[in-house]
């Protein structure tokens, strides 16, 4: 399993699942242009279930995509104008919705590098997604008891 890629044309991408390679794979098979597009257009990505071969792309992914959204990339490689890049006022937030363990993962990598976890993606455990048949509740009580610090990143509400 590495990814399933959905284009919705005027509103962005969709990723089902992120795999090991995922990242190369979509720069094979788009280039490395168009790959990077696809990057900056990126809204969703939604992990279906915590085995590795559907989440151990996702710290590639999102270090690289931040790495484009973020700043011009045009300056990129120049370590003399590292002060100067400017932020890109058109990368929007990515929704990221999957686990909790996969999130604690990510989390500990984020202290290495930044995944844009405190700034551009907007964190929802799939646990509050939960529905019960006959509860009329959106989430799940205990799924917030073995989560990672919630200070350091966003998270959507209902």
């Amino acid at each position: 399993m590495l990814a399933t890629l959905i284009e919705i044309p005027g509103h962005g991408n969709l990723l089902l699942d992120c795999g090991e390679g995922t990242w190369g794979q979509m720069q094979r098979r788009w280039g490395p242009v168009d790959s990077l597009d696809i990057l900056r257009n990126l809204r969703c990505i939604f992990i279906s279930h915590n085995h590795a071969d559907h989440h151990i792309g996702l710290s590639r992914l999102l270090s690289k995509r931040q790495e484009v959204c973020c700043f011009d990339p045009r300056l990129l490689g120049h370590s003399s104008s590292n002060s100067t890049l400017q932020l890109l006022p058109d990368a929007g937030p990515l929704y990221l919705i999957a686990q909790n363990h996969t999130l604690q993962q990510l989390f500990a990598c984020q202290k290495i590098e930044d995944l844009g976890l405190a700034s551009r993606v907007r964190v929802i455990y799939n646990e509050d997604l939960r529905v019960d048949p006959g509860v009329h509740t959106v989430g799940h009580p205990t799924s917030r008891a073995a989560r990672p610090d919630e200070q350091h990143f966003h998270r959507t509400e209902t």
